[in-house]
């Protein structure tokens, strides 16, 4: 896969474009800047320019900037850094009611997971969610078979994670 370096181009899974027209073009229409500049610094700072659709992910404590890009039409992420399709591995969802280790229930407002690719990211999501929403417990599943990863499994896929 190569690396996503035009921002503004289309999806290689989905075709979807990410551009999103012209920067100067939406500020022209708009009267915040008549304060500040002229029509013509306004130009010279913003005339082409595009929005772009494409989000850049930012995965706290593992890089300090964006390390993956997702398409917001086909939901594929691919690592900035190889420019490889990232691959879900666990589903972070609320706490539910057992049976032989699979949720009856339990997924966020929108009835959809969290996604995460590393356990690492998988803690570090775990981590916000339960602070964010505190009264609800947070559990890890393999997003493959559905089955909660129990916190006592946690160190040992952590290892295998990095090669220990």
């Amino acid at each position: 896969m190569p690396m996503i370096t035009n921002k503004f181009g289309n999806c290689p899974e989905c075709g979807e474009k990410w551009g999103h027209g012209d920067q100067y073009e939406t500020f022209l229409g708009q009267d915040w800047w008549k304060k500040t500049m002229t029509q013509e610094q306004l130009r010279k700072e913003y005339e082409g320019k595009q929005w772009s659709h494409l989000i850049g992910i930012e995965v706290h404590g593992m890089y300090d900037g964006v390390c993956e890009w997702k398409c917001p039409f086909c939901q594929t992420r691919w690592s900035r850094f190889t420019g490889e399709k990232m691959r879900v591995r666990y589903h972070i969802q609320k706490g539910s009611r057992m049976y032989m280790r699979r949720p009856y229930c339990g997924y966020s407002s929108d009835n959809k997971p969290a996604e995460a690719e590393t356990m690492f990211e998988a803690l570090e999501v775990q981590k916000t969610c339960m602070k964010n929403n505190p009264g609800v417990g947070w559990d890890i599943y393999d997003a493959d078979t559905g089955i909660i990863i129990l916190p006592e499994e946690y160190v040992t896929l952590l290892k295998r994670e990095r090669g220990y």
